[in-house]
């Protein structure tokens, strides 16, 4: 999860973990390349982005090597 503090954030902590998932928050203080290097290092197949961080994550080439997707 790749977010600011926000309503939103406290819904996806309670939902994912209700869902199934398990949760990886992402410090925003991270560079593209630590984030990608957390997503693989845990086997992340989903990374929930808000609108502030999606520019970070739409950048060409930086994709998981697990594959995993954002939204």
């Amino acid at each position: 999860m790749l977010s600011l503090n926000s309503d939103r954030y406290l819904e996806y902590q309670t939902a994912v973990p209700w869902g199934g998932g398990v949760l990886n928050p992402c410090n925003i203080r991270w560079s593209a390349a630590e984030i990608l290097y957390s997503l693989d290092d845990s086997g992340s197949a989903l990374l929930l982005v808000d609108e502030t961080f999606r520019s970070l994550v739409d950048r060409p080439g930086l994709q998981s090597r697990t594959g995993a997707r954002h939204a």
